[in-house]
């Protein structure tokens, strides 16, 4: 029963990272206030990483504003064996075209004075990784991160094109850097416990220290506290799932009927007093 509950929370998970990786889009382009550049502004150098930590660090408001990250994501990109090309989902060559133009046209923006830059190079990494450019939309979330190094959208969607080219180490940590750089944001910690539910199910501490990392972060966030106790159940551990559904209640009352079957039916479980 332990594996048909596993197996039913991968796949619940999976769609979940696909829901969050365009929640995060979505979330990306209504962001306010959006921070426009100067006229003329190139300047993209930032100073050195420090070292990331093996496990997710507690992060102080000095840390959010350093401007590391994209480096430490080179440094592993350069030193893994990626192969770029996909397909997009942009395939008809008369549409690539149209692609293509798309993308002069928002470089082009770039030399109007108070361009946002942060976030035309998303748009331009979003186009290029829909015709299947993983490198060019590589460089441009890079490029991103450089201009406006404490957000932390550009990091997310890198995470997500690096599972895309299967370079999951290097995914793992422009995630975690993501998640540094504004742990105020739900959406950051779900895309992170989302990468390892699926891509690492087998390390229970890392997930456990992720959810534990959101909640801290997060005032204890609704949403993380039900991915948390759905966990929990997949793991067999039910009297944890009841205790996290409680809290669930406690913070949403409207809901009082369905969370509540959900607390009788997992404490009639056998699991209940087996954990």
């Amino acid at each position: 029963m332990n594996s048909s509950m596993n197996t039913d929370l991968s796949k619940r998970i999976a769609v979940i990272l696909a829901i969050i990786i365009i929640a995060l889009v979505v979330w990306g382009a209504n962001r306010t206030p959006k921070e426009q550049a100067p006229a003329g502004n190139t300047n993209t150098e930032v100073s050195s990483p420090e070292e990331m930590t093996a496990t997710i660090p507690v992060i102080t408001t000095p840390a959010l504003l350093s401007g590391k990250g994209s480096e430490e994501v080179e440094a592993s990109v350069a030193g893994a064996s990626i192969s770029w090309s996909y397909r997009g989902v942009i395939t008809d060559p008369a549409e690539k075209v149209a692609a293509e133009k798309s993308i002069v046209a928002l470089r082009a923006k770039m030399q109007e004075p108070g361009a946002d830059l942060y976030d035309l190079n998303l748009s331009i990494a979003q186009t290029y990784d829909r015709i299947g450019d993983g490198e060019k939309a590589y460089q441009a979330l890079i490029h991103a991160s450089v201009v406006d190094p404490a957000k932390s959208l550009a990091f997310l969607n890198m995470g997500s094109l690096l599972i895309k080219v299967k370079a999951y180490a290097s995914a793992e940590k422009a995630i975690k850097i993501g998640v540094e750089k504004e742990p105020q944001f739900p959406q950051t910690h779900l895309a992170l416990v989302s990468f390892y539910v699926v891509y690492e199910p087998t390390e229970v501490k890392k997930i456990e220290n992720a959810f534990s990392f959101a909640l801290e972060r997060t005032g204890r966030n609704e949403t993380i506290l039900k991915e948390y106790a759905t966990w929990l159940e997949g793991q067999g551990k039910v009297p944890q799932a009841i205790t996290a559904w409680k809290e669930v209640l406690g913070q949403n009352p409207a809901n009082a009927f369905a969370v509540t079957e959900k607390i009788k039916k997992l404490e009639s479980t056998t699991y209940a007093t087996g954990n």
